[in-house]
């Protein structure tokens, strides 16, 4: 307080509240000794004063343009990193957490394929109706996101196919049937 009264930011008159008052106080009342080491005041200081544009030009050096700029474009690539890493955890992730569910689901002799394989009544087997390996699933469920990708032509590949097989059920030698 005592070098905002110095610098004439605040004055004996300003209002102050400290922990246990039951209200507020001129800080002269609040703190006499304080309010009696300070200098007296001097002229009043207006917002649009030279005196006020010279205090803060002395004390602080503006930011220019190109350097707020700078920052900006600055702020941008370094959240454009933080994105591309949180993107690929995301999909990486869900590659993972992918693979796992279909390894899971696939080869549970009780399921033979996804949770709303089994809602509909259909599972998928391989070319002699057994449960599928790991290692078919795998390949049955990265060739899916391929089938995708392509324009999804490898879904399309179902209308045009004598057993209603995708890209990927081609690719793995699986079939999907009903239970």
């Amino acid at each position: 307080l005592g070098k905002m009264l110095i610098a004439q930011e605040i004055n004996t008159k300003t209002l102050c509240w400290f922990e246990g008052a039951t209200d507020w106080f001129p800080i002269a009342t609040a703190f006499p000794a304080l309010a009696s080491a300070t200098p007296p005041p001097g002229p009043p200081i207006s917002p649009n004063s030279s005196t006020t544009q010279q205090s803060v030009a002395t004390t602080f050096q503006i930011a220019s343009v190109g350097e707020r700029f700078l920052a900006g474009i600055l702020d941008f690539v370094i959240l454009a990193i933080i994105a591309a890493v949180f993107s690929f955890l995301m999909v990486f992730g869900g590659v993972l957490l992918g693979t796992i569910y279909v390894i899971v689901t696939m080869c549970n002799s009780q399921l033979q394929g996804t949770l709303g394989m089994k809602i509909m009544k259909i599972k998928i087997v391989d070319g002699q109706g057994n449960t599928l390996t790991p290692s078919t699933s795998i390949i049955r469920y990265l060739m899916s996101a391929v089938s995708l990708l392509i324009f999804m032509l490898g879904y399309i590949m179902i209308f045009f196919t004598t057993k209603n097989q995708t890209l990927h059920d081609l690719v793995a030698a699986t079939i999907v049937v009903r239970r």
